[in-house]
């Protein structure tokens, strides 16, 4: 399957350490399928950050390359550059997913390269049409709480836990998607 054809899983970079404690590749469970990692900008560079920090231990390392490697620079067309995704990168973003991404405040850290809650708002949003997978709690990923894209970590694990697979949880995730129409559900 050609990868334009693949549904997109972004993996929020506060996932990826629950991933690789349980030992689960995403990159690996998912070759061949008809889904696709992929990663925005700010998330490539949250990636590359971990990978470059002292204290991150090397089995989440391996997993933060891997989804590097196999995975696809995607997100929202833009010109700009980062966050926004260049040419064959990105899709044009629609009037609701522009209102969703214009109604996050996104402030400046002095001492970090990316501002505050910016990842997250292009996460939040790319969740009404695509996989992402999170361990966030904070007040703002509440707004997407209905997305039927967005999957908490904690729904991944009980899956899991109960003899699902990453891929079977993932479409039947689209299917319900799909079947919905509105990419909404009620959790």
């Amino acid at each position: 399957m050609d990868t334009y054809q693949k549904r997109l899983v972004f993996i929020d970079s506060c996932a990826v350490n629950h991933f690789a404690g349980i030992n689960l590749d995403p990159t690996k469970e998912l070759h061949g399928t008809e889904f696709q990692i992929a990663f925005t900008p700010d998330l490539e560079a949250e990636y590359r950050q971990a990978l470059a920090h002292p204290r991150v231990e090397p089995h989440i390392k391996q997993l933060l390359g891997a989804l590097l490697e196999r995975g696809m620079p995607s997100g929202y067309f833009g010109l700009d550059g980062p966050p926004f995704s260049g040419l064959d990168e990105g899709r044009f973003i629609s009037p609701s997913e522009l209102q969703s991404l214009d109604s996050i405040a996104i402030r400046p850290r002095s001492n970090k390269q990316i501002p505050k809650n910016r990842t997250d708002s292009f996460l939040i949003t790319l969740a009404q049409t695509e996989i992402v997978v999170t361990s966030e709690t904070q007040a703002i990923w509440n707004r997407a709480k209905d997305y039927a894209g967005l999957i908490f970590w904690n729904e991944i694990k009980t899956g899991i836990d109960q003899g699902s697979t990453l891929l079977s949880i993932f479409r039947c995730r689209i299917a319900l998607m799909n079947a919905n129409g509105t990419a909404q559900i009620q959790r």
